[in-house]
């Protein structure tokens, strides 16, 4: 018997491992369950666009369409639903933050590659400059909510 190629996941599997980190983030954030909903969405709106990022053949792609389109999201449920919209990013975010690129890189250093644990540690720098970015791209592209005109209150 020799090794098995290990083959993807079919495109189905990400529905129920998409709703398991929505109910996972539920727990870990100590949130209430009935946004687990929310949870859902932010997290498909973080993975859809990290994936369809990463198909315009750039790596970074990835991560800065996820957190564009997810900070789009997360501004348009703070408009109509929640004074902030913290309760979106969070989630979503937790999924496109860099973290086997950093252990990676250790773990090179560890081993004594250092130049490979740089240029690993290089990506995660700039995949995480790709997640600020399409999160300042989306406040700039999202519509500001209406404060109350300043003045006097008339009571």
């Amino acid at each position: 018997g020799g090794s098995a190629e290990p083959s993807p996941f079919p495109a189905w599997a990400a529905v129920p491992a998409l709703a398991v980190v929505a109910l996972g983030s539920v727990f870990r954030f100590q949130a209430r369950l009935r946004d687990g909903l929310w949870f859902l969405l932010a997290s498909a709106v973080a993975f859809g666009g990290s994936r369809a990022g990463a198909r315009l053949g750039n790596p970074l792609m990835g991560p800065f369409l996820g957190a564009l389109l997810l900070g789009l999201t997360a501004n348009l449920y703070a408009r109509f639903r929640e004074p902030t919209p913290q309760l979106l990013l969070v989630p979503g975010l937790a999924l496109l933050v860099p973290g086997s690129f950093g252990l990676r890189s250790l773990n090179f250093f560890l081993a004594g590659d250092s130049v490979t644990g740089l240029e690993q540690g290089f990506q995660t720098f700039m995949a995480a400059t790709a997640i600020v970015a399409g999160l300042l791209f989306s406040n700039a592209g999202s519509p500001r909510r209406r404060d109350p005109a300043p003045g006097p209150r008339l009571t």
